[in-house]
């Protein structure tokens, strides 16, 4: 019956088809690079020790990770850069004043990435709210060598970086009180995170030593959108290459 319907040519040309994507299917499977890191170890290493600036408004801290891709052994050490004061130029901070009831807090990316976004949405406002931000970055430098090399071999190969943002806001509202509206004033915080999904990964490291071409992967926008009207304001952190460029 099956044969009548479909034809017998086409049966055959189907399970050919099938055949073909099992095979792309299994090269794919087959074809992923194999890795696993393991002992990872806290401490900054003498080849990176005058790399970084020793200012007091940064934190800075690192370990190391040995790591296996595609059969060969690695090391990678991390450098992680945060803001210890609020003179660092990781701290984005202001404010803005915007009109809606509804808005959206989201980012760009150096790279596409997937949509990161935070609705904020006040159905009680009056006219303006006043938005007070502070955006603090963190970054990670990640230095790669094969395992056994001196630290003079380790080459800067992915630099990525994601933010905190405190939010605040303050409105006019109007509120139900005896039998009649009052004018009053609200006011909040959200703490919002904005992150690369290829934020500090070792595989974007390796293969950016392979390639010799160092990968960046970073919040270059955080962006408080009104809905209704399309007024956008930008925050632009800090998207540095080399850890020198942190202070």
């Amino acid at each position: 019956m099956l044969n009548f319907i479909i034809g017998r040519e086409n049966i055959d040309l189907i399970i050919k088809k099938a055949t073909g994507l099992f095979v792309i299917f299994m090269l794919l499977v087959f074809s992923i690079p194999k890795k696993a890191c393991s002992n990872t170890k806290a401490g900054i290493n003498d080849g990176l020790s005058g790399l970084y600036n020793q200012s007091g408004n940064v934190v800075w801290r690192t370990y190391s990770d040995d790591c296996t891709y595609n059969g060969k052994n690695y090391n990678i050490q991390t450098l992680i850069a945060q803001p210890d004061q609020t003179d660092s130029n990781l701290i984005k901070d202001g404010s803005i004043a915007m009109n809606g009831k509804v808005f959206n807090i989201q980012m760009l990316t150096t790279q596409p990435d997937l949509i990161n976004s935070h609705l904020l949405v006040f159905s009680d406002i009056v006219d303006t709210c006043l938005f007070s931000y502070s955006y603090a970055t963190t970054v990670s430098f990640k230095y790669v060598k094969l395992k056994g090399q001196s630290d003079n071999r380790q080459v800067l190969s992915y630099v990525s970086a994601k933010g905190k943002m405190d939010l605040y806001y303050m409105y006019n509202a109007f509120k139900l009180k005896d039998k009649g509206y009052k004018p009053d004033v609200k006011q909040g915080r959200r703490t919002i995170y904005l992150a690369p999904s290829k934020y500090n990964l070792n595989t974007y490291a390796i293969k950016g030593y392979l390639d010799m071409l160092p990968g960046k992967s970073c919040v270059t926008d955080a962006i408080i959108k009104e809905i209704d009207s399309g007024k956008v304001f930008n925050i632009n952190p800090v998207c540095p290459v080399y850890p020198s460029q942190v202070f």
